[in-house]
């Protein structure tokens, strides 16, 4: 994912004769981080050799002098500043800053996939999957209690020890990497100067012949609905909730949460609850859905959020076609109604960089770069390309390896496999259904690939 937040990171890269590469995540973090419990326990058991190697590293940092920065007889003082997350040969520090969110939730170090993101999720999602699975169970001859229960604090004590266990990975590479971890935010003062701002106020002036600007977006939220702002959660907070969200309200897309035994309704403003609404399969995600329990609100849009005494959240929404309008109480409400980028404190204008008029975001060549030649944009940040965390991992590596490594390969956006038109990476329909794959029960699926929707032929499996 991507995913790093109102607040960004900045990495700075100076020569240094011993590291070769640079690294391979992207940081966000505004807190140093601490553990409990048996996450902590473990964390210093795998890492206890390293232990004597960096002492002192989860302390805040202090800022060198100018006396020190003066040290460089470059002009520049950095040969790239990455705003958002970078070694090539290079000294490398990373400053950082997470905004809380509009709950007041941060996170550590490790942008948005890690903390609020991919890894939560998938973790999420399993228990989703097991939850469901104890239903079979009995099926297939396992003894499963009738009076099971499922404990919403358990598991996001399980997801936030994971998350916090990868936190501490991060660190202990920014050290074997000798990178310098700053907590701090940037804005640009011209193309080769930005102003870099701690938790605590204190600024510093860092200069750099390049920069790289990652620094992802964060959930939107609908400010001209009364109350959405002030009583409405995001992802950002979902996955460290203290207390089961109870009867929820999702506004804009799907949620995993009726899987938890919660009572979720689902509102969008369109008839299907993907972006792309006419897909085939949001037709059979709804439906299931449905069939599970989840119920939809379809073309309908909210209309405010009120708080009552007894702390349940009264939320008004209106039918787009009819104008009718409902209320109904409910213990959370959820917005997933898109990300926007988080560029508006970079001051870019100031460094000539120009953004999308409406989604705000960078607008970039294929080479990365932005209409300042030496800044470049990488991630969900970059206007037309692709998001999520892999792509800007690719994109990521190969820019420095142009930058440093003396390499001319740019990243081939035509080769990211999520879209169905054209081929990707050689990969058609006629290649698919003259594939054969001999794995029993997985890779034989491949096989059977031959009934289409226009057939109109039953694709119930019947046989082997």
């Amino acid at each position: 994912m991507e995913r790093p937040s109102p607040g960004h990171n900045i990495s700075l890269v100076t020569k240094h004769p011993h590291s070769r590469k640079l690294p391979n995540t992207f940081l966000n973090e505004k807190r140093n981080i601490r553990q409990d419990g048996s996450a902590t326990f473990m964390n210093f058991l795998k890492h206890s050799i390293r232990l004597a190697h960096i002492r002192g590293h989860l302390t805040a940092f202090k800022a060198p002098s100018s006396k020190a920065l003066s040290s460089y007889a470059d002009p520049q003082d950095y040969d790239l500043v990455v705003i958002g997350a970078a070694n090539y040969g290079k000294k490398v520090a990373v400053l950082d800053f997470v905004h809380p969110s509009t709950q007041g939730t941060v996170w550590g170090l490790g942008g948005t996939c890690v903390n609020v993101g991919c890894i939560p999720k998938k973790i999420m999602h399993q228990a989703a999957l097991l939850g469901e699975l104890l239903k079979d169970a009995q099926k297939y001859g396992w003894n499963v209690p009738e009076d099971r229960t499922f404990s919403w604090e358990s598991l996001v004590l399980a997801v936030q020890n994971h998350v916090k266990s990868l936190n501490w990975g991060h660190r202990v590479q920014l050290h074997d990497k000798k990178v310098e971890y700053l907590n701090a935010k940037g804005s640009f003062l011209d193309p080769h100067t930005i102003k870099a701002v701690s938790n605590n106020g204190t600024e510093r002036t860092l200069r750099a012949k390049n920069f790289v600007v990652a620094v992802g977006g964060r959930p939107r939220f609908p400010k001209e609905i009364p109350g959405a702002v002030e009583y409405g959660i995001s992802s950002d907070d979902l996955f460290s909730l203290k207390e089961s969200p109870g009867k929820t309200l999702v506004i804009g897309a799907s949620c995993i949460l009726k899987a938890y035994s919660t009572d979720t309704i689902v509102v969008s403003n369109k008839e299907k609850t993907t972006r792309e609404a006419g897909n085939q399969m949001a037709g059979l995600v709804t439906d299931y859905m449905e069939n599970h329990g989840t119920r939809f609100l379809k073309q309908c849009v909210p209309v405010r959020i009120d708080k009552g005494d007894n702390g349940l959240l009264h939320v008004t929404w209106k039918e787009t076609v009819t104008g009718e309008s409902h209320q109904e109480a409910f213990q959370t409400v959820l917005f997933a109604i898109g990300r926007d980028a988080e560029t508006s404190e970079l001051n870019l204008s100031q460094a000539g960089v120009e953004v999308h008029p409406q989604t705000k975001k960078i607008i970039g060549n294929n080479k990365e770069q932005t209409t300042v030649p030496h800044i470049y944009a990488i991630g969900d940040v970059l206007q037309d390309r692709p998001e999520l965390t892999p792509v800007a991992i690719r994109a990521g590596k190969l820019l420095a390896d142009r930058l440093f490594g003396d390499s001319n390969v740019t990243m081939d956006y035509d080769k990211v496999v999520c879209l169905r038109e054209g081929d990707r990476c050689g990969l058609t329909y006629k290649t698919l259904s003259a594939t054969v794959g001999i794995h029993p029960t997985c890779a034989e699926e491949v096989v059977k690939l031959h009934i289409t929707k226009r057939s109109g032929e039953d694709p119930t499996v019947t046989g082997c």
